[in-house]
């Protein structure tokens, strides 16, 4: 099948631009002559009906209000429904909001569509979460959600899902719809393909601030965060959890990343795979009409293993093949990204990225010289913090301010010319912690030899070392 050439120069001339609408300085692009032609209408619907026509869509979202209009045809085109999408409160559908449930859930026969909340829903999920085990023996199951058509934001789900095809800890897909501010802790297994800590499939949605710690595994396109991603987006996630596949496209974030960009993200548990397995990315590969699959300050840590080719401590294959069209996909580009030598067993990696030692990665110059917004210090805002010599880069968003208070009282020195130091073995802190995330030992130290009462009060006493 051909794709038909698009004569650029004239759809742009269908554009109109008006000056100072709605508020000066702004420039509107106003499409409307483009509608009004024939010939520039059916370029640009046919140019789409051919780049989707081999993937026997269900669906066809448009957002308000342009897409309305040229999603309408190419659902209609494509033989598909279509889903209009607004602001929240402008569609009359439902929101599930402050919802959860404990159950375990267990789907009988070939079922599609089973979650711990809920099991296909258009409308979005905010702030619930589930907490039983899920099971299913078809495709679209997940922790919270099988499907969602609407988003999910500050919601999570801990059970374990296991499922057939599009499988994940939190949900199974997501169509046209953003997740945000949530996450996955349980493991997640698929029998077929397409399996993810978080997301089995991420198409056309927006993934931020969101994370994953359950291992993951399954026959193809298997990763920590997400198996499969279509036109989406991931920023500022990251992965713990293993990605096991027992085929092809493992990756510790992603296995498959088809045309969407990953930036501030990152992933530290291990990754087995046949062919194309990356600390990462197992196969990063950008459309030639879609949106670029570029990796951005990210990273990779956890121990890389395949017992077939394109093997990468970052990036296990960043090219592809579409044999429909007889052509190759453009690579993404990576900027400023790293994979740990020493921990992923892996020397090079596919499109570029930098192979770096441990002690590399725990160096802020390292980051700082790549661009990275990152420090060593609390309370700036930059969205890395890294603690010199003890970490990798952490993203700071994730992390929780805590006060330490050193008991009350202290101890007496008998006066030998030098300063008093030592380890302190209780403090308290100022919310319930688990005392193994706190690197270090709680120590002091006085500002003087000098015989005396020292306090933190004055400055006198210094504790420091978590």
């Amino acid at each position: 099948m051909k794709t038909p050439r698009i004569d650029t120069d004239f759809l742009r001339s269908r554009v109109r631009g008006v000056p100072d609408w709605r508020r000066p300085g702004v420039v509107f692009r106003d499409i409307t002559p483009m509608l009004a032609d024939p010939r520039a209408l059916n370029a640009i619907v046919d140019a789409l009906v051919q780049r989707y026509l081999d993937e026997k869509l269900d669906l066809v979202a448009g957002i308000d209000a342009r897409g309305f209009i040229i999603g309408g045809i190419l659902a209609h085109r494509l033989n598909a429904g279509f889903i209009p999408i607004r602001k929240q409160g402008k569609l009359p559908a439902a929101t599930i909001s402050h919802s959860y449930a404990q159950g375990t859930v267990n789907a009988s026969g070939a079922t599609g569509y089973v979650g711990g909340l809920v099991g296909l829903t258009s409308s979005l999920i905010n702030g619930s979460h589930a907490t039983g085990n899920v099971t299913g023996n078809g495709d679209f199951v997940g922790g919270l959600a099988g499907r969602t058509q609407a988003g999910i934001t500050n919601s999570y789900a801990s059970g374990d899902v296991s499922g057939v095809t599009a499988v994940g800890g939190l949900a199974g897909s997501t169509f046209g719809s953003n997740v945000s501010n949530s996450y996955a802790t349980g493991n997640v297994t698929g029998s077929g393909e397409r399996v993810g800590g978080l997301l089995g499939i991420a198409n056309g949605s927006a993934i931020g601030n969101s994370y994953a710690t359950g291992n993951a595994s399954g026959g193809r396109y298997v990763g920590g965060l997400v198996g499969l991603t279509n036109e989406s987006s991931i920023s500022n996630s990251y992965a713990t959890g293993n990605a096991t596949s027992t085929g092809d496209d493992a990756g510790g974030l992603v296995g498959q990343n088809g045309s969407s960009g990953i930036s501030n993200s990152y992933a530290s548990g291990d990754v087995s795979g046949v062919s194309r397995v990356g600390g990462l990315v197992g196969n990063n590969t950008q459309s030639i009409y879609g949106n670029s699959s570029d990796l951005t300050n990210s990273y990779a840590s956890g121990r890389v293993t395949g017992s077939g080719s394109d093997i990468g401590g970052l990036v296990g294959k960043n090219l592809d093949f579409n044999p429909h069209y007889l052509v190759w996909y453009d690579a993404g580009t990576i900027t400023g990204s790293f994979w740990n030598t020493e921990t992923t067993g892996q020397n090079s990696s596919a499109g570029g990225g930098t192979g770096i030692t441990t002690a590399q990665m725990q160096q802020l110059s390292t980051f700082v010289d790549a661009g990275w917004g990152i420090s060593d210090q609390g309370g700036d805002g930059k969205v890395w913090r890294i603690y010199e010599g003890s970490t990798a880069p952490l993203l700071r968003s994730f992390m929780q301010q805590l006060t330490v208070t050193a008991p009350a009282g202290g101890t007496d020195k008998t006066y030998d010319g030098h300063v008093a130091s030592g380890t302190l073995a209780g403090y308290t802190t100022s919310t319930p912690t688990d005392a193994s995330l706190l690197l270090g030992t709680l120590g002091y130290a006085t500002t003087s030899a000098n015989a005396g009462t020292y306090s933190t009060a004055n400055g006198t006493l210094q504790l420091g070392g978590l």
